[in-house]
């Protein structure tokens, strides 16, 4: 299980082909898609059971400034530089 301070997994999101407002992200645990809103950041997780349903996961659409951003705050913990 995963602690509260430790940094949430950030999954890769793709658009909806029909509506603009919909990402997908493919849930490595329950081998499931969910849908969430389009924008970058915090989610809860939808799956039944499974290590992120206790704290969720960050989305981001691949190739963005949000996924870089991600990437940036958690190399910076891993390396435990200050922010």
């Amino acid at each position: 299980m995963r602690k509260s301070n430790e940094f949430p997994p950030v999954l890769l999101a793709r658009k909806c082909p029909k509506d603009s407002h919909v990402w997908f992200v493919w849930c490595p645990y329950c081998r499931l898609e969910h849908s969430h809103s389009a924008e970058a950041g915090h989610r809860a997780a939808q799956c039944i059971a499974g290590p992120l349903k206790e704290n969720g996961y960050l989305i981001a659409l691949a190739g963005s400034a949000a996924l870089r951003k991600f990437q940036k705050q958690l190399w910076r913990r891993v390396a435990k530089v200050p922010e």
